[in-house]
């Protein structure tokens, strides 16, 4: 996937085991239009934006994005980071999830693929471990086709807890990896949104309450080797620097692609660390 952005964090293709290696279709983000979404602009407004007057692209699926014989339609997913810290991105979030779905929408209506495996979305959210976080781990909204309603169903989501820097990323990735039913045969896309690493000291140099790692015991090896044999495109949408270690040691084992949005939280919008 290629990224308008000066800041992209660069792959290098030495990391990996080429032998398991293998090309995706790709798109390209704006990294204009993403930074127009996450800046809180007024002329959005969270709950009815869905592009019908923007016809500025966030996601270029249609330069990029070509279907093999095999290939059956798209799995979109979108893991989210919904802990308090998220608090000031979290209309931009959805107005990416929105804009996002509106791109893939319009590029692959051009396909001849039949409307039920057009498109699937998903979505999960994470958020953190007792005692840092008291409501539940993961949240996963499973694939569907019905775009209308999973867009109102974002609507619900909100950013609130985890006590430390660090939260349960692995968690989330996990059920990304292993509990979502992926296709066989479709092109498989992930977008991670995020400003926190996950727990344990190779993944950061913040305050963090597990330095040995996730209590949750999850091998980010396994779910990443994983995640690159299902041949899942994986990108970050990274709010801030202190993802840049996670970055480093995930690119050892699957591609990246990573749009680096420079933003100042909105000191209006408070982090919510009660639950």
């Amino acid at each position: 996937m290629n990224i308008e952005s000066k800041n992209d964090l660069s792959f290098s293709k030495e990391n990996l085991n080429e032998s398991k290696v293998k090309l995706f279709p790709e798109a390209n983000i704006s990294s204009k239009k993403a930074y127009q979404l996450f800046s809180d602009a007024k002329e959005y407004e969270e709950n009815n934006y869905d592009s019908d007057k923007d016809n500025e692209n966030l996601i270029k699926f249609d330069e990029e994005l070509t279907f093999k014989t095999k290939i059956k339609g798209v799995d979109l997913v979108f893991l989210i980071d919904a802990t308090g810290s998220m608090n000031p991105y979290m209309k931009g979030t959805k107005l990416f999830i929105r804009k996002t779905i509106k791109d893939a929408l319009r590029c692959l209506t051009q396909y001849k693929i039949n409307d039920d495996e057009l498109l699937r979305v998903a979505l999960v959210c994470y958020r953190d471990h007792p005692p840092e976080g008291k409501s539940p781990v993961t949240y996963t909204n499973d694939f569907t086709n019905d775009t209308i309603g999973f867009k109102e169903m974002i609507k619900s989501i909100c950013a609130k807890g985890g006590g430390d820097e660090s939260e349960a990323v692995l968690d989330g990735l996990d059920e990304v990896v292993n509990s979502l039913t992926w296709r066989k045969d479709s092109e498989k896309l992930v977008f991670h949104i995020l400003d926190a690493p996950p727990h344990g000291s190779i993944f950061n140099n913040e305050k963090d309450n597990h330095p040995d790692g996730c209590t949750c015991s999850k091998d980010y090896e396994s779910i990443l080797s994983e995640m690159r044999e299902k041949e899942i495109d994986y990108s970050i949408i990274k709010l801030s620097p202190s993802v840049d270690k996670m970055i480093e040691v995930f690119s050892n084992y699957i591609e990246i692609n990573v749009l680096t949005l420079d933003l100042k939280p909105d000191p209006n919008k408070s982090s919510d660390q009660s639950n």
